[in-house]
């Protein structure tokens, strides 16, 4: 019984395994070095479309030559230096369509360590590969979108406290002068272009919305290597994973226009008030000067009331009559004795001639009498009277002859 036991039990082993591979839920086959088939599974058979008869005792090479033609090299390489190969091609199906299959190639050895052969596996990965072209079509797509948009789409991911970019739109060159590439494989490179003097505040920002869970806004400024500074504006809403993974998703724009028309309008407007203040320094200036001609004004108007009513409280306790004339007979003042002997007051006669209160040949004679008064009385040594004021002080023996030849004084 010892003497058999060891064929039955490899008997029993081949046909286990001869089993197992040809019910494999995969396209599996076991070629020789020669690349004959020793083992294949029933999907072996139906992905190359295969019939069993056509495969035993027969070579690889000679069952399938279309795949073996592309695959020589791979083939080769597996036996000779015993390394795994995976390659990828398409097929044409038997209905016209075009799919794509995935050969895994594996060398085995038997129980000495002799290099046995090599083992082939299939894999439709048509599906995979449909999805794969798809997806290349959308991230085709977003780039394009991405590319036109005014800024730059970013993602930063705080996986246990090590930042890293999972993704930078290509626009970060016109604001950064760094590729996306460059900067996806390395946070770094956009973090030495932070401005120095940024660096504390942009931290600061970055904590705070970690710490209290808040929308992250952010303004600051970048040095590109060529020495260039842009302003930047970060806008995010973090939110986490299931991991507890911190995630900005957001967007980084160029404000370095705005910037610079903000300072353009605050220093326009410094100098405004710059201008305004020196324009009201001058109007005060202006101000104070007429307010201190206004109180001079104001003074020399008070000294010649005072002077006047001097004047005028002279006049009247003279008991000679006295009146003002201007060159065109008007009366400008006269005192109380005027009054007194013609009842007349100094605010009736302002500005009237002697016709408006008296008979024409009255007046003609109180001028003739006064004229000649004028030539008697007049010193030589008197100078021109002015143009504008002419001043009479007749004797009362003038006025009293006057009025006896009008009949209107009695002596």
């Amino acid at each position: 019984m010892k003497q058999h036991f060891p064929a039955q039990s490899q008997m029993k082993h081949d046909c286990l395994c001869f089993q197992f591979i040809e019910n494999l839920p995969l396209a599996a086959a076991i070629l020789d070095c020669n690349l004959n088939y020793l083992l294949f599974s029933q999907r072996w058979l139906s992905e190359l479309g295969l019939k069993q008869p056509e495969i035993i005792g027969r070579s690889h090479p000679e069952v399938c030559p279309s795949d073996w033609e592309p695959l020589q090299a791979a083939y080769q390489r597996c036996l000779t230096e015993a390394v795994e190969m995976l390659v990828e091609e398409p097929f044409q199906r038997t209905d016209g369509s075009t799919g794509w299959r995935k050969w895994e190639i594996r060398p085995w050895q038997d129980e000495t360590g002799v290099m046995g052969g090599i083992i082939l596996a299939i894999e439709d990965i048509t599906e995979r590969k449909q999805a794969e072209a798809a997806l290349a079509v959308k991230e085709a797509r977003f780039r394009d979108t991405t590319a036109n948009l005014p800024g730059v789409i970013f993602q930063f991911t705080n996986r246990k406290d090590v930042w890293r970019v999972d993704y930078m739109s290509e626009g970060i060159w016109n604001l950064l002068g760094v590729t996306a590439e460059v900067v996806m494989a390395d946070f770094g490179a956009f973090i030495r272009q932070v401005h120095p003097d940024d660096l504390e505040s942009y931290y600061a920002s970055v904590t705070e919305v970690i710490e209290q869970s808040i929308p992250w806004h952010y303004e600051g400024r970048l040095i590109k290597p060529n020495g260039e500074i842009r302003w930047w504006q970060g806008s995010s809403i973090p939110t986490k994973n299931n991991q507890g993974e911190i995630i900005f998703c957001g967007v980084l724009l160029d404000i370095t226009e705005r910037k610079e028309a903000e300072a353009a309008l605050n220093q326009g407007k410094l100098e405004l008030e710059q201008r305004v203040e020196e324009r009201t320094q001058e109007l005060r200036a202006v101000v104070a000067h007429l307010q201190d001609e206004i109180r001079e004004r104001e003074q020399a108007e008070a000294a010649l009331k005072e002077s006047e009513a001097e004047l005028q409280a002279i006049i009247d306790n003279c008991p000679a009559v006295i009146y003002l004339k201007d060159i065109q007979g008007r009366h400008i003042r006269v005192n109380r004795e005027f009054e007194r002997l013609f009842g007349i007051t100094k605010e009736q006669i302002k500005g009237k001639t002697n016709y408006d209160f008296f008979p024409k040949k009255w007046v003609s004679n109180l001028h003739r009498t006064t004229d000649g008064f004028w030539q008697r009385e007049k010193p030589s040594s008197q100078k021109k009277l002015s143009p504008m004021k002419m001043v009479c002080i007749p004797t009362f023996r003038c006025i009293s002859r006057f009025w006896m030849r009008m009949g209107c004084l009695t002596l």
